[in-house]
């Protein structure tokens, strides 16, 4: 047979030719792509090195701005406590000419009047005494007349220094004494919080809520408008002290003093009963009618809080804490929605966490259909109403120290930037709301803008077509005390979970109930 040719294959691994080159030029190749990825490695760190710094900086300039604010705060409460000194003083030295002009002169006209009689009477005697000239009584006379006249006129001079001096002490204690608080402010107990399922409430609620969601005293019924005969009430407790209070440092911006507010804020708390069964929805504050100015007076101009606005609100209900993950749950059993996670921080009455803007607003919804009641977010102007309780200054408590009030990352409690707290651990601001200050960030209806101009001045919430991020409030365990300012705003993608973010539900007032004669027949 002749002889085949070979078929042998070349070798898989020298693709090269016999120089080399090809494989070379491989191992070079590789070598580069290496060098880029370190370069790229490095470029990442420092890169997350550069972010590290910024954010450092970022965290640095906001607690400056924290102590800037603070210190606009002591300057605005100096100020107004001056000007309420001026103008006290500005009274105090009007009543003293009003006062002798009503007592002194009348007192004084007496000795006046015995002064001229007396002169009257030397005259006289000088008369009789003028017939005998050269005699030495006609000295003596004259003498006499002219010491009488002049004490006369000493003794009234006295006698009208002596009233005036009366007068004057009589209304010194008016000068000292301060013009009495529109409402004699809240006084927080101490945290006597001491376990998480069952928290023991620091300060007590305005009134505890009726199980069989029956409505009692001072409690609005459900089908009562709460609101009725409120709207446009000035408070008659109001004093201009007040009204200073409340107009802020700058003049530039609104003026407070002729807000309409009801005397009595909060109509009373309320809870609702679900339709099946004996279960109850959230405690509810119902809030009368009323304006405040909303946003940060002293803030910097590009604050996202300005321009500080008037607001005039109609009556709602809010919650009085924030969801717990125990009511929560329950909407999770009986829909199958999502279960969010407690991060081995226990549920029971923490508030519900790592829930977005639109799982909030199911729940509110759902919660509506259990009830027959307009359940749904607060919009951002009825959750600062709600957080300030009637204050003006930057926290429902004043601005002083947060200690023992709220959680925050300094605010010295074993939570702070640990874990959340069970709802009602600190006490409640004046509207009996808890948690406003801390604890975890709230949803709110309002998508989010970057500063008030263009805002509504009825409180409704703002919403744009397609918005991104909503305006979130209160701050939470794991922000700086700076961030629960009543009037301190953030936002989040309306989709975002995160371990710090909760709610609030709110809710319409019900209309008027129906009157006994117009009721349905159930029968």
């Amino acid at each position: 047979m002749p002889d085949q040719p070979s078929q042998s294959k070349p070798p898989a691994t020298s693709p090269s030719t016999g120089n080399g080159q090809p494989a070379q030029r491989n191992i070079s190749a590789v070598a580069a792509d290496l060098a880029i990825q370190q370069e790229n490695e490095g470029l990442r760190l420092a890169l997350r090195e550069q972010e590290r710094i910024v954010e450092e900086l970022t965290n640095e300039c906001r607690r400056l701005e924290d102590r800037l604010e603070d210190r606009y705060q002591d300057i605005d409460a100096l100020r107004r406590e001056l000007d309420r000194g001026e103008r006290a003083l500005k009274q105090a030295e009007e009543r003293p000419s009003q006062l002798v002009g009503d007592t002194a002169t009348p007192a004084a006209g007496a000795p006046e009047a015995q002064a001229a009689a007396d002169a009257e009477d030397s005259k006289k005697s000088t008369a009789k005494s003028a017939g005998a000239k050269g005699s030495p009584l006609s000295f003596a006379a004259g003498l006499l007349s002219g010491v009488v006249l002049a004490a006369g006129t000493v003794t009234a001079l006295w006698f009208a220094g002596l009233m005036t001096l009366t007068g004057q002490k009589a209304i010194s204690p008016q000068i000292a004494e301060p013009a009495p608080p529109s409402r004699p402010p809240a006084t927080p107990t101490a945290q006597t919080q001491t376990t998480d399922d069952a928290p023991s409430n620091t300060a007590t609620p305005i009134a505890k809520p009726n199980p069989a969601g029956n409505a009692t005293a001072g409690r609005p019924d459900p089908g009562t408008d709460v609101s009725q005969g409120t709207t446009g009430i000035v408070s008659e407790n109001q004093t201009p002290a007040d009204a200073d209070r409340a107009s802020g440092p700058a003049s530039s911006e609104p003026l407070s003093g002729d807000l309409r507010v009801p005397a009595e804020p909060v109509a009373g708390t309320h809870t609702d009963v679900f339709l099946v069964g004996d279960t109850t929805a959230p405690e509810m504050v119902a809030l009368k009618p009323s304006e405040f100015m909303m946003g940060n007076p002293v803030g910097m101009a590009d604050s996202d809080a300005r321009p500080v606005h008037r607001v005039s609100l109609d009556g709602f209900m809010i919650g009085a804490r924030e969801v717990t993950f125990s009511d929560y749950d329950r909407y999770v059993r009986e829909t199958g929605a999502r279960r969010p996670q407690d991060y081995g921080w226990g549920r029971g009455s923490r508030p519900v966490i790592d829930v977005s803007w639109d799982d909030a607003m199911a729940y509110a919804k759902w919660l509506g259909k259990k009830t027959g009641q307009p359940y749904r977010l607060p919009t951002e102007a009825e959750w600062e109403y709600a957080a300030r309780g009637g204050s003006t200054s930057s926290f429902w408590w004043g601005i002083g120290s947060p200690a023992s009030r709220a959680l925050c990352v300094n605010c010295g409690t074993r939570w702070d930037q640990i874990s959340t707290a069970p709802v009602g651990s600190f006490p409640p601001n004046p509207f009996g709301l808890y948690d406003t200050a801390g604890n975890v960030y709230e949803w709110t209806t309002d998508c989010y803008h970057h500063s008030y101009q263009g805002a509504p001045s009825d409180g409704s919430a703002r919403s744009d077509p397609g918005c991104a991020s909503r305006a979130v409030r209160g701050g939470s365990f794991k922000s700086p005390a700076g961030a629960m300012r009543s009037h301190a705003r953030n936002r989040f993608s309306a989709d975002a979970r995160a371990d710090m973010l909760g709610f609030r539900v709110a809710r319409d007032l019900t209309p008027p109930a129906q009157a006994p004669d117009q009721a349905p027949d159930n029968d």
